[in-house]
């Protein structure tokens, strides 16, 4: 585990885990869960297959007869691909978004594997998806009737995904939560020998400008250079107009020395509030403008031990899979949508979280 991975967690943990409090359906190539480093990678665009342009009739997996579609697969891939971007200013490779896409169909697999055992293990009472409703009409207020026509979600089919989220939710606490395993004192000597581990970084906060370059690099670079005049006289970002912002993708990013190097470079060499010279990379251009600057520092263990916990859920988490997966019926599909660029996935609307109603 590297320091970074201890600050943003991993896509495996909010996959398996946090995701039971975000998403819907489940999916998976083989459910299996990850470590932590495996998925700091990212978020994902793909082109759905052939025979549909509609993710929610794109079935990528059966999980004891359960139809796993496309679409709460699109919405996890973009959940983590927008947090890419917000803390590292970028897009994800290929590469990256292919192991996203297997990342979140395994997740939604392993989700619909605990929603089954939820079913024969525990009860939702109606009172409980009530006070659930009830907190999310007086979070929305008059935008409530909004919501459910954007989700495509009738009151019924609402009370249904809610009833569905607090069985997920009741089998994870009982299967992973409760048996766990945390040992304080093991966690504490692993703390003691391995500090570099339990190091944060250097970092920089930085506004993230970047400019695609496409077919047209030479015009993306003069535009960079403009937008880099423009900033350092405005000194803020806020104040471009909608002129200049076109065609701009623009995000508050964490730039860490030994993941971004070249981005972390040119801001290292500026003060507060002062604009970098533009970044070529192989898609485009990024402009910056410094917004902070923290020196690196030793995570003290009462912080590191969210670390451990997670740690010790994640491996009770794939004995549990494990489990689950004996005597079920996990048929793949893999005439699948394919993930091709990170720009082409279609909006995934995050759906509440479980935890708000």
């Amino acid at each position: 585990m590297q320091a970074r991975s201890y600050m943003t967690m991993t896509f495996a943990v909010a996959a398996i885990l946090t995701i039971i409090l975000s998403t819907g359906a489940g999916a998976t190539d083989n459910a299996t869960v990850e470590s932590p480093e495996a998925v700091e990678k990212s978020n994902p665009p793909a082109t759905v297959a052939e025979e549909s342009t509609d993710p929610a009739k794109v079935v990528v997996a059966v999980v004891n007869g359960t139809e796993i579609t496309m679409a709460p697969v699109f919405e996890e891939m973009n959940r983590v691909g927008q947090l890419l971007i917000r803390r590292q200013g970028r897009v994800p490779s290929a590469d990256e978004t292919a192991q996203i896409k297997k990342e979140a169909i395994d997740s939604m697999i392993f989700l619909e594997l605990a929603h089954g055992y939820g079913r024969k293990h525990f009860t939702v009472e109606p009172a409980e998806i009530d006070g659930m409703v009830a907190q999310l009409r007086q979070r929305l207020n008059h935008l409530y009737e909004e919501y459910l026509h954007d989700k495509g979600l009738t009151e019924e089919s609402l009370r249904a995904e809610i009833e569905r989220r607090l069985l997920i939710q009741k089998a994870f606490a009982q299967e992973v939560d409760a048996k766990a395993g945390f040992e304080e004192e093991e966690a504490r000597k692993e703390y003691a020998a391995q500090p570099e581990l339990f190091t944060i970084p250097a970092r920089i906060e930085v506004d993230d400008l970047f400019i695609a370059s496409g077919a047209d690099k030479e015009g993306a670079a003069a535009r960079a250079a403009a937008l880099v005049a423009k900033l350092r006289e405005l000194q803020s970002v806020e104040k471009l107009s909608g002129e200049e912002r076109e065609g701009v993708e623009i995000a508050t990013a964490t730039l860490f020395e030994d993941k971004d190097a070249d981005l972390f470079r040119e801001a290292a060499a500026l003060e507060i509030g002062g604009v970098a010279n533009p970044v070529e990379v192989d898609e485009g251009y990024h402009v910056m403008l410094v917004r902070g600057k923290e020196s690196s520092e030793a995570i003290p263990f009462d912080k590191a031990r969210q670390w451990f916990e997670e740690k010790a859920k994640r491996e009770r988490a794939a004995v549990w899979l494990a489990e689950l997966k004996k005597g079920a019926t996990i048929e793949m599909r893999p005439d699948g949508p394919v993930v091709d660029s990170p720009r082409d996935l279609p909006e995934g609307k995050d759906r509440e979280s479980e935890k708000d109603g």
